[in-house]
């Protein structure tokens, strides 16, 4: 009885994140745990390789006409990685730009290399469930890209 009344006490001073972060339940916000990783890409290993599976991806189901453009808008400017010869993103957002120009028509404004790298791949990381969201393996991916507190780790989830 004893024993029950200090753990009560426990829980009753500290609070219950704490206890779940010490416990190993839950990983603190600025403590991503890299044994959980699955790979020792760098991010920007990881950037490049997402944007390469994503242009698989739009070739494979015919989806250029139907590409988020506040996903297109995150590719990174053309210099920034080698990309592969078949590596269609930058034409379509390359075409994008231009019919954004008509009258009428949705303005389409791309990153710059002027961007600052860390917040493009944040964005990235939580904007690629617009499209991961409508395939079989993504459904439901927000709510977890929500709870992994690393841009690394957002985007080695949806690899």
């Amino acid at each position: 009885d004893n024993d029950s009344s200090s753990a009560q006490n426990l829980i009753d001073t500290v609070p219950m994140e704490k206890l779940l972060v010490d416990s190993g339940i839950l990983l603190g916000p600025s403590e991503p745990d890299p044994s959980r990783r699955r790979s020792s890409f760098s991010i920007e290993e990881l950037e490049r390789e997402l944007w390469i599976f994503v242009n698989e991806w739009v070739e494979v189901n015919n989806a250029m006409s139907s590409f988020p453009p506040a996903l297109l808008a995150l590719l990174p400017p053309r210099d920034t990685y080698d990309w592969p010869d078949d590596f269609i993103l930058e034409d379509l957002a390359t075409t994008m730009a231009a019919s954004s120009q008509l009258k009428g028509s949705r303005p389409f404004v791309r990153v710059t290399g002027d961007y600052p790298a860390h917040r493009r791949r944040r964005r990235l990381s939580y904007v690629i469930s617009a499209l991961t969201d409508h395939t079989p393996f993504g459904r439901g991916m927000p709510p977890i890209l929500l709870e992994i507190h690393s841009t690394r780790d957002r985007l080695e989830a949806v690899l």
